[in-house]
This record gives structure tokens, C-alpha cells and sequence, in this order.
């Protein structure tokens, strides 16, 4: 063991390359007793984050995009928007006005590439209050002929064919 000692004592490499492998090992033990999980809202929250800004509508702004993975359905992809808008001059153009959004986000965002789609659109009336204007599901069996129909009949057409728990805000 001297000779050893003696024949590698002034060798700067050599101890370089023990102490890396002697920091390299004591690194790995200290992760065997600490392993942090990983804050999951967090990352959740970003994605998200990141998808609102992916997606935008031509009348209102896109405030909540949520993707998850459903398995109500048997496993599939879910995408919820939800849009803040202003109220027109009337009811009837405040909902008009969605089915354009709809079709944006369907056909033009890639939207019907996801298995089920649910959408609210929401207002604020002038004391404040939140108002749901019009939303809706499309199931996955309805996700291609929706996107297909709107493209050759009217937009609230083809909504009232292939959503399911459409609500639209009463008209006074």
C-alpha cells in the first residue's frame, strides 16, 4: 500500500478523479434518503397557463383552459374553455356571437382532436354579476360531426344537434 501512496501522492489527476467518484457516490446515497415530490398543482397550474394562452376566441377572451383525463368516459381527453365576453345590444346577439367562438376553437384550434369538449361562456352584467351566457358538452361521439356540420349549416344548428346540457341564457 506505500508503494501505492508513494507512486500517485503528487499526482494532481489522480485525486481529482477519486474525488470526483467519492462526490459522485455520497451524491447518489443522499438522494436514496431524499426524494422530493414533485409539487403536482404546480405543474398542473403551468400547463394550464400555457394552454390558455394557446387558445383565443374572435369575440371575448379565453380566462380558463383545462385538459384532464377522464375516465367517466372510458379513458379520454377532456377540454374545458371557458370565455369571458360583453353583452351585446341584445340576448340574442350574445349568444350568436359564441357560435363563432366555438367554431374557431373546433375547427380552426384543433380543438376537436380532443375526445370531449365542454365549453361556457360567461358576462358580467352591469352590477357586476356574473352571468352564464350559453354552455355546453360535446361528447365524444359528436366531436367529428359537429366539426363536420359546422362547416356546411349554420353554426346554431349544428350546436343544438350535437351538444348535450345546452344552456343559453333567457331571453327578456
Amino acid at each position: 500500500m506505500r508503494k501505492f501512496y508513494e507512486k500517485y501522492r503528487k499526482k494532481w489527476w489522480f485525486w481529482l478523479i477519486i474525488l470526483g467518484v467519492s462526490t459522485t457516490i455520497i451524491n447518489n446515497i443522499c438522494l436514496l434518503f431524499y426524494n422530493p415530490q414533485p409539487d403536482l398543482d404546480y405543474i398542473k397550474q403551468q400547463a394550464n397557463s400555457k394552454e390558455k394562452e394557446k387558445y383565443n376566441v374572435p369575440n371575448g377572451k379565453v380566462i380558463d383552459v383545462e385538459i384532464y383525463h377522464s375516465d367517466d368516459f372510458g379513458g379520454i381527453e377532456v377540454v374545458e374553455v371557458i370565455v369571458e365576453e360583453n353583452f351585446k345590444k341584445t340576448v340574442s346577439e350574445t349568444i350568436e356571437q359564441n357560435y363563432d367562438n366555438v367554431y374557431s376553437l373546433i375547427n380552426e384550434q384543433g380543438i376537436v382532436n380532443y375526445d370531449m369538449f365542454k365549453y361556457k361562456a360567461i358576462a358580467h352584467s352591469k352590477d357586476g354579476e356574473e352571468t352564464t351566457v350559453i354552455s355546453f358538452t360535446v361528447l365524444p361521439e359528436n366531436m367529428e360531426k359537429l366539426s363536420r356540420m359546422m362547416d356546411v349549416t349554420y353554426r346554431s344548428v349544428a350546436i343544438n344537434l350535437y351538444t348535450t346540457d345546452l344552456y343559453r341564457m333567457n331571453f327578456h
